[in-house]
This record gives structure tokens, C-alpha cells and sequence, in this order.
């Protein structure tokens, strides 16, 4: 489902209102 870890982290934070670069 994820590509990766950080896929998955940098989608959690865009969550959490910071979208990541």
C-alpha cells in the first residue's frame, strides 16, 4: 500500500496539517 516509510510518515504529517515538501 505504502511505497515507503516515508510515504506513509510524510502522509501522517500532511494529516496533521504540515504538508511536507
Amino acid at each position: 500500500m505504502w511505497k515507503s516509510q516515508a510515504d506513509r510518515k510524510a502522509f501522517l504529517v500532511t494529516l496533521g496539517g504540515i504538508k511536507p515538501k
